[in-house]
C-alpha cells in the first residue's frame, strides 16, 4: 500500500495505472478499477446535485455487496460521511440512527424496504431515500467527471455506531487517517501481493468489515 492519505487515493490511482483489473466481484458482477472510479465519481456528483452538505451524513442500510463500495467511495471524494447502518437492528435503533447522525439520503436495500416504510414518519432529517433496486440507473445518470477533491485527511469520513448493547447506539466518527490506520494494520498480518483477493464475510457497517475489504481493495 502506497503512502495514500485518503481512503479514495488508491482506487484513484489504480482507475488510472490498473483501469481493467478487478476491484471488486459480488455475485455475477465484477467491476473494474476503472469502473470503480468512474462510479465514485458518479455518485459523489449525484450528492453535490442532491445539495448535500459538505459533511453531511449519507446512510446506508444493505448487506454485504459491490454498490456498498461506490457509495463509500463516493461520499468520501465529496466530502461527506457514510453512516453504515447495522441491519440486524430493530426499526427503533434504525430510526435513531437516522436522526441521530442527521442523515440526508438513505440508501436502502430491498430487504429492509419494509423496515424504513414503517419509520418514515418518525425519520426527522431524511429528505431522499434511494432503494438499492434504483441505484444503478440513478448512478449511470449522473456525470462521471472527477473532481480533485480539496479534503484534509483528518476529516471525517465514516460515522459508523456501536451495537447498543447499554442502550441506544452511539455514533463513532473516523477521519481518513483513521480508517487507513485501521486498514494498514491488518495488512500486517499477511503479505498481500498484485492479484489476492479477499472474501469478505464480516459485515460492511462494521469497522472490521470495511478495514478487511479495503486491504485487498488497496493493495
Amino acid at each position: 500500500m502506497g503512502d495514500y492519505h485518503h481512503i479514495f487515493d488508491a482506487v484513484l490511482d489504480y482507475a488510472e495505472t490498473s483501469a481493467g483489473h478487478p476491484a471488486l466481484i459480488y455475485e455475477s458482477r465484477e467491476t473494474t478499477y476503472g469502473e470503480l472510479g468512474r462510479r465514485a465519481a458518479r455518485v459523489r456528483n449525484g450528492l453535490v446535485d442532491m445539495n448535500v452538505a459538505t459533511h453531511g451524513r449519507i446512510a446506508i442500510l444493505t448487506g454485504n455487496n459491490d454498490y456498498f463500495f461506490e457509495i463509500w467511495l463516493g461520499a468520501a471524494l465529496g466530502n461527506f460521511v457514510l453512516t453504515p447502518i447495522n441491519a440486524r437492528l430493530a426499526p427503533r435503533e434504525v430510526a435513531f440512527i437516522l436522526n441521530d447522525s442527521g442523515a440526508e439520503v438513505l440508501f436502502v436495500d430491498t430487504p429492509f424496504d419494509g423496515l424504513v416504510r414503517s419509520i418514515t414518519d418518525e425519520l426527522k432529517s431524511v429528505r431522499e431515500i434511494m432503494p438499492l433496486d434504483s441505484y444503478p440507473g440513478w448512478r449511470d445518470a449522473q456525470s462521471e467527471e472527477v473532481h480533485a477533491p480539496d479534503i484534509e485527511p483528518t476529516e471525517t469520513m465514516v460515522q459508523m455506531y456501536t451495537s447498543g448493547t447499554t442502550g441506544f447506539p452511539k455514533g463513532v466518527e473516523l477521519n481518513h487517517t483513521a480508517m487507513l490506520a485501521c486498514v494498514r494494520s491488518m495488512m500486517g498480518l499477511h503479505a498481500w501481493e498484485p492479484g489476492q483477493v479477499a472474501l469478505v464475510t464480516a459485515p460492511l457497517f462494521h469497522t472490521a468489515g470495511c478495514a478487511w475489504a479495503n486491504c485487498a481493495l488497496q493493495s
